[in-house]
């Protein structure tokens, strides 16, 4: 669905969305079911019927944390230079030569395509690119309204050291939720679900050469 695209329906049109696309999933509660719903669509893979949306609710709280990144109810923390230090930042004992490919292999593992690379100088840029979908529908037994929310982010990396270790540290990296840019995130959650994991993949791929 476009970004910001406004939905007009009926409970009927809420199921036959479900089914076009598997990955929307109600993840969050309804009030009052027979009079206000209220539902949260996720990109993930999980079961749905209509009368008993809560079905599959044991991970409500990761629904809850992907939904303080747009939330101003909770502690952000400003994307600047203390932030790249402390989470955006890993050191890895190997050369800078296999660091710099690991890398280059590891955004590609999380489809997150380059921009611009140059070995020589240790450095790579990616392409703005989306992680992370929501689509939100609230509405009556009788009708609903939905809107989807997509946030994207760029890296900018610097890849320094020798034959025998290497740091790949940020230098600037940009968030945006439906193309507004954002100062301040929830740190947290983007190190635990974004950052980590892509620092992880680039030891594994280390360990694979």
């Amino acid at each position: 669905m476009e970004k910001g695209k406004q939905l007009n329906l009926n409970p009927k049109g809420i199921k036959d969305l479900v089914s076009q696309n598997k990955y929307l999933i109600p993840y969050f509660f309804y009030f009052r079911l027979t009079t206000r719903h209220e539902c949260i669509f996720l990109k993930r893979e999980y079961f749905i019927t209509y009368a008993g949306v809560q079905k599959n609710v044991r991970r409500i709280l990761i629904l809850l944390a992907f939904l303080f990144i747009y939330s101003n109810c909770v502690t952000s923390t400003k994307i600047d230079e203390a932030l790249y230090n402390k989470d955006l930042t890993r050191s890895y004992t190997q050369s800078k030569d296999k660091t710099f490919d690991a890398t280059i292999y590891a955004l590609k593992q999380f489809k997150i395509a380059i921009e611009k690379q140059d070995k020589a100088k240790g450095i790579i840029i990616t392409e703005k690119v989306p992680f992370y979908e929501l689509l939100h529908v609230t509405g009556t037994q009788y009708a609903a309204s939905g809107q989807s929310f997509v946030a994207f982010h760029k890296y900018y990396l610097q890849i320094s050291g020798d034959k025998s270790s290497a740091t790949v540290r940020t230098v600037k990296y940009r968030l945006w939720n439906n193309n507004i840019e954002q100062t301040e995130l929830n740190a947290e959650w983007c190190k635990i679900n974004i950052w980590d994991p892509l620092f992880k993949e680039i030891q594994i791929k280390l360990d694979g050469f």
